[in-house]
């Protein structure tokens, strides 16, 4: 059951992440430049990438 529901959070985590992006990027950076645009992105998934790997692996 354990196990189901870490799954069932890491999910809507990742969801969360995906609609971060979008709402980031369709919201807020339309005046930038396209290289600044995708920069930012970049760095986004790079810090949610770490940020979830860090979690779990202290099983947050």
């Amino acid at each position: 059951m354990h196990m189901n529901m870490q799954h069932l959070f890491f999910i809507a985590g990742i969801v969360f992440l995906l609609a971060t992006i979008a709402y980031f990027s369709y919201s807020y950076v339309f005046s930038l430049a396209k290289e600044i645009k995708t920069a930012i992105l970049a760095l986004l998934v790079v810090a949610f990438f770490f940020s979830g790997e860090f979690l779990n692996e202290r099983d947050m």
